[in-house]
């Protein structure tokens, strides 16, 4: 079930990249008692419906709970903006805005989707800025910026910083994100074995 806002929020998992810093698939990465996509997809799915996950050609992954959707990229190698593509076409028709967000943001907290479709306003995306980087991941967005996804995949401009870029954006600025649920922790991710260690010890420190 959604968390109570007022638009219909759905979610999309991506989870195709190579994962070539990490040297192995983060999907499979042990978190506890599960895999880090069966943890996020959980954390989604407790704040957005549907939610779908987008896995690369012939990527295998583990088992995900009843009602996560999986979707495949249409072609290899073409970077986020793909993903965020495919999934649409599976979701777009049945919410408002999705909730996107790679694989592996093992502190990702369901409160942060609500926290987001609440400064929504006119905007087309929300997204939060963490000592001056912005994410554009784990981020909400209408899903009207396929139309932007689509003309900048077309030019190969294929990442997320790119559509941010594109879309008229709410940026939700660090020191706003301490009344967050989950502060900035949420925003963290693992591209390489240091940094899934770290996750592992803050995890257990918990």
């Amino acid at each position: 079930m959604s968390i109570h806002t007022k638009l219909r929020l759905g979610g999309i998992i991506l989870c195709g990249g190579k994962s070539a810093r990490m040297g192995s698939d983060k999907a499979w990465l042990p978190v506890g008692h599960e895999h880090m996509l069966q943890r996020v997809a959980g954390v989604v799915q407790a704040a957005a419906s549907p939610t779908v996950v987008v896995a690369g050609q012939g990527q295998r992954l583990p088992e995900l709970g009843k009602g996560v959707e999986i979707a495949t990229d249409r072609y290899p190698d073409r970077g986020p903006l793909e993903g965020l593509l495919s999934g649409l076409e599976l979701v777009s028709s049945r919410c408002e805005a999705v909730f996107v967000t790679g694989c592996d943001y093992p502190f990702l907290d369901p409160g942060l989707v609500s926290f987001f479709a609440e400064r929504f306003g006119d905007a087309e995306a929300v997204m939060a800025r963490v000592a001056g980087q912005l994410h554009p991941l784990a981020a909400l967005y209408r899903v009207s910026v396929v139309e932007q996804a689509r003309e900048l995949y077309a030019t190969h401009r294929r990442s997320m910083h790119a559509l941010a870029e594109r879309c008229v954006a709410h940026v939700v600025e660090s020191e706003e994100l301490v009344s967050a649920p989950g502060g900035t922790s949420s925003f963290i991710n693992v591209n390489t074995p240091a940094e899934y260690e770290s996750a592992l010890v803050r995890l257990g420190r918990r």
